[in-house]
C-alpha cells in the first residue's frame, strides 16, 4: 500500500488480470458445453419419457420447469462444492511462502460479494446450459417417441449436428488453452538456458533497507563497508561487493537522466538510461567481463574525484569509434569513465543492448542496498545463514530485507511465464478431459441408437474391429474440425503474448503439432471406449431390441 509499481511491472500485472480473466471465462464456457452435451444426450434417452407425459396432458411448460428444475439441482450441488472447493484454495494460496524477492498483498477474504457473484453465476449457468437442452426435449415428436422409433439410428453420420458442434467448440477452446501452455513452457526452458551476462549460480545475497530504521544513505554505506569485510573472510567465499538494485529484479526499474559533453540529443530524444550504484568490486563479484579499464575501488568515495562505469551499448551511443575512458557523464555532477562492461541483461529477458551506467555507493548514496557474496565451491545456500550471522554480531538489530541466492533472485523474471505455463495447463487440461467426457457421451448415444444396426452388420459378417474403427473415426472427425478450428484461433491469439515469450515463435510447429496429437489421442481413446463396447454386444441380443 502506498508504493506505486514501475510501468513494465504495472503493465505486466493489467496483462496477468486479463489472462486469468480469459483463462476463466474460457474453462467456465468449455464446462457449459459439456454440461449442455451432457443434458442434451439425457434427454435424447428420454423421449419417450417426456413424450408419455405429453401425452397424459402434461403441458410443455411443466415439463421444460420439471427438466429446468433437474438442471437446477446440479448446479446448485455445483456451486456449494465449488465455493468450498473455492474457500480451501484460499487458504492453501496463504498458507504458501511468499516468492523471493517480491512481496504481494492480496485480499483473499470470501465476502459477501464474492458469494453473490458465485451465486449469480451459478444462476445464470444452470438457465444457460439447461435451457436449450430442455426446449428440444419438450418438443419430442410423440407418434416417433412412444413407437420408440429410433430414426436417429438409421440416418448417416451428420457432424454439424448440436451435440457435435458443443465438442468441436470444447475442442477448440481446449487447444487455444494447451497451445498456449506449451509455448510458455517452452519460453520458461529457453530462459533458463541464457547467459545474462553475470553469474547466477554461487551468488548469495542480502538486502538492507535501513532508510525506514532512521539510518542515512551514509550510515547504511559505512554498515554495508563493515559487513562486506566481515563477509570476505568467511570460508569459501570468493568476492564480495554490494548495490543498490540486482540486475533482473524488480529492484531494478531504475533509470537516472545524463548529458554527454559534446552531444546533442535530438527532438524528443530519451536520455533516461539504466543506473545502478554499485560497490567496490561490483563487476568482479557478479562476474561481469571488463573490456576496458577498471572496477569500482574503495578509493572512489566521496573525497576522490567523480567516476562512472558505462556498459558497451552506451560507450557505443555516445563515443562510436572513440576510447570511452577518460570521457565524461553528467548525472547529478560530471563523472569519468573508467570502466566498460560487457553488456548484460540488467531488467529482463529481452534487456540485451540497453543502455547503462553504474556510479560508487560511496558517491551516490542510498539507504537500500544489498551484498553480494560470490562463492568459489559454487552452494550459494550454505552461504546464507553464515550472512545472517554475520550481520547479527555486527548489529542485532538491523533488519534484514531479504536473503536469497542469486538464482532466487533473479527467477522473479520468470515469474508471469511461470504462471502463466501453470493457468494454462491446468485449464488446457481440465478442458480436454471435459471435452473428452462430451465425445464420450455422445458416441455412447450414437452407440447405443446404432445397437440394431451394429447388430446387423455383426450378423452379415461385419468384424468387431470394422465396427470399432467407423464409430472412432466419426468421434475423431468431430475432433479433428474442432483441433483445426482451435489451431487457427490459438495462431491469432498467441501473437497477442509474444511479449510474455522468450527465443519461441508464437507459431511454433512443435507445439501446435504436438498438442493437435494429444487432443486427436485423447479423442481417440474417448471413442474407443465405447466403441469397444459396442462390438462385444451379440448380434442376436442386438437384433431382439426391437
Amino acid at each position: 500500500p502506498g508504493v506505486g509499481l514501475p510501468p513494465p511491472v504495472r503493465g505486466v500485472a493489467v496483462g496477468f488480470a486479463a489472462l486469468l480473466l480469459t483463462v476463466f471465462v474460457v474453462t467456465l464456457m468449455i464446462a457449459c458445453a459439456n454440461l449442455a452435451n451432457l443434458t442434451l444426450t439425457r434427454a435424447s434417452r428420454r423421449k419417450r419419457e417426456v413424450a408419455m407425459k405429453v401425452a397424459l396432458g402434461a403441458s410443455r411448460l411443466r415439463i421444460l420447469r420439471q427438466l429446468l428444475a433437474e438442471s437446477a439441482i446440479v448446479g446448485v450441488i455445483g456451486g456449494i462444492a465449488g465455493t468450498l472447493l473455492g474457500l480451501w484454495l484460499i487458504g492453501t494460496l496463504r498458507s504458501l511462502p511468499p516468492i523471493a524477492g517480491v512481496e504481494f498483498v492480496l485480499d483473499l477474504g470470501p465476502d459477501r460479494r464474492l458469494l453473490l457473484f458465485s451465486a449469480l453465476l451459478t444462476i445464470l449457468t444452470v438457465v444457460g446450459v439447461g435451457l436449450v437442452p430442455a426446449v428440444k426435449a419438450s418438443r419430442a415428436d410423440l407418434s416417433h417417441a412412444l413407437k420408440g422409433d429410433r430414426a436417429d439410428a438409421s440416418g448417416r453420420f451428420r457432424l454439424f449436428e448440436l451435440r457435435n458442434l458443443l465438442v468441436i467448440g470444447q475442442v477448440a477452446a481446449s487447444l487455444v488453452l494447451l497451445v498456449g501452455a506449451g509455448l510458455m513452457l517452452k519460453s520458461v526452458r529457453a530462459a533458463t538456458r541464457i547467459d545474462p551476462g553475470f553469474a547466477v549460480e554461487g551468488v548469495a545475497t542480502l538486502s538492507l533497507s535501513l532508510g525506514p530504521e532512521g539510518y542515512t544513505a551514509a550510515e547504511t554505506h559505512g554498515l554495508l563497508e563493515q559487513l562486506a569485510d566481515r563477509v570476505a573472510r568467511l570460508p569459501g567465499v570468493e568476492s564480495v561487493s554490494y548495490t543498490d538494485a540486482l540486475p533482473m529484479t524488480p529492484a531494478a526499474f531504475q533509470r537516472r537522466r545524463v548529458s554527454i559533453p559534446g552531444y546533442e540529443p535530438g527532438p524528443g530524444e530519451d536520455m533516461e538510461f539504466q543506473f545502478h550504484a554499485v560497490g567496490p568490486g561490483f563487476a568482479d563479484a557478479l562476474e561481469m567481463e571488463l573490456i576496458r579499464g577498471r572496477d569500482v575501488t574503495r578509493e572512489d568515495n566521496q573525497a576522490a574525484p567523480r567516476v562512472v562505469l558505462v556498459n558497451e551499448s552506451f560507450a557505443q551511443r555516445f563515443w562510436p569509434g572513440e576510447d570511452p575512458l577518460a570521457k565524461v557523464v553528467n548525472s547529478g555532477g560530471p563523472a569519468q569513465v573508467v570502466g566498460v562492461m560487457r553488456d548484460a541483461l540488467y531488467r529482463n529477458l529481452q534487456d540485451e543492448g540497453r543502455l547503462a551506467f553504474f556510479m560508487p555507493v560511496a558517491q551516490n548514496p542510498s539507504a537500500t542496498l544489498t551484498l553480494i557474496a560470490r562463492t568459489s565451491s559454487g552452494g550459494a545456500e550454505g552461504l546464507l545463514p553464515m550472512l545472517r550471522s554475520e550481520v547479527a554480531q555486527l548489529d542485532d538489530r538491523l533488519p534484514v530485507a531479504t536473503l536469497q541466492t542469486m538464482q532466487d533472485a533473479v527467477s522473479v523474471v520468470l515469474l508471469p511465464q511461470r504462471i502463466a505455463s501453470l493457468l494454462l495447463s491446468i485449464a488446457g487440461v481440465l478442458g480436454m478431459l471435459l471435452a473428452a467426457a462430451g465425445l464420450y457421451g455422445v458416441v455412447t448415444l450414437v452407440v447405443s441408437q446404432k445397437t440394431r444396426e451394429i447388430g446387423i452388420r455383426m450378423a452379415l459378417g461385419a468384424q468387431a474391429r470394422d465396427v470399432v474403427g467407423r464409430i472412432v473415426r466419426q468421434g475423431v472427425a468431430v475432433s479433428a474440425v474442432g483441433a483445426v478450428i482451435g489451431l487457427g484461433i490459438a495462431a491469432l491469439v498467441t501473437r497477442l503474448v509474444q511479449d510474455f515469450l522468450f527465443d519461441v515463435s508464437p507459431l511454433d510447429a512443435r507445439v501446435f503439432s504436438g498438442m493437435a496429437l494429444a487432443a486427436m489421442v485423447v479423442a481417440g481413446f474417448a471413442s474407443w471406449v465405447p466403441a469397444r463396447r459396442a462390438s462385444t454386444v451379440d448380434p442376436m441380443v442386438a437384433l431382439r431390441l426391437e
